[in-house]
């Protein structure tokens, strides 16, 4: 069995099995290269997912900050309005009762006038009268 010529059928088996062992190879081959670019595909969408999300998630917490401060500028801006309204209501009283003191003094003021005039009137009726009635006598 030593040089033994190996019959056609059997050589044509090992060439066979030697043809299927080397695409098995290149299979496992082709199967590792593709398991691995689609490994790296999935690592590169896997990053660009999370750089996305962190980008959503930094836009939403922008976004909450600046509705947080227009939500607080608007309460400051309505509660400087209410205070100003306040304070002019107030001042509009104020005017408003210095106002009325005012025409009421003035009223009074009136009516003690034209009460002396009223009674001067009478006083110089008066003297009217007498020096009449005086003149009338003398004559």
């Amino acid at each position: 069995m030593e040089n033994t010529p190996i019959p056609v059928n059997e050589r044509e088996i090992l060439q066979l099995r030697e043809m299927i062992n080397a695409l098995r190879d290149e299979l496992e081959k082709a199967q590792i290269e593709r398991e691995s670019s689609i490994q790296e595909v999935r690592q590169g969408y896997s990053s660009e997912i999370t750089l996305l999300k962190d980008t959503i998630f930094a836009l939403n917490t922008a976004l909450s900050q600046k509705d947080i401060e227009r939500t607080q500028a608007l309460q400051a801006l309505t509660q400087q309005t209410e205070n100003a309204k306040k304070e002019h209501i107030g001042m509009i009283n104020e005017l408003r009762d210095e106002l009325e003191r005012e025409r009421q003094r003035r009223d009074q003021l009136i009516q003690e006038k034209t009460l002396s005039l009223t009674q001067q009137v009478n006083e110089l009726m008066q003297t009217a009268d007498v020096l009449r009635q005086k003149m009338e006598t003398k004559k």
